[in-house]
């Protein structure tokens, strides 16, 4: 991976604040401990380009989403994570969730 895409991607995780992530090498199939996020744990396929890279992204010492990140553009690609239902209604917890997926 060339120098160019490494800054990208330090850049984006810099942004990120408190996320942490880990680079999901090349050779993986998927988006390793990630694959989660996705339906039937298959990550969409057909989208990955020279400029992209496959992030795990942390929050709090547990997996919280997958990115496909394009280097080149520096713009996300797609990001995935599973919503669920706040365990209380409280604002504090609801903020990960867009307030239309709530029933």
């Amino acid at each position: 991976m060339g120098t160019a895409r490494w800054l990208a991607l330090g850049s984006l995780l810099a942004l990120a604040g408190l996320l942490e992530g880990r680079l999901v090498g090349e050779e993986e199939a998927g988006f390793g401990e990630c694959d989660k996020f996705f339906y039937a744990e298959t990550p969409p396929a057909g989208l990955v380009a020279d400029s992209h890279v496959k992030i795990c992204q942390r929050f709090q010492g547990s997996e919280r989403f997958a990115t496909l990140y394009n280097t080149r553009d520096r713009i996300p690609v797609f990001s995935a994570f599973r919503a669920a239902r706040p365990a209380s209604s409280s604002a504090e917890q609801r903020w990960l969730v867009e307030p239309q997926m709530l029933l």
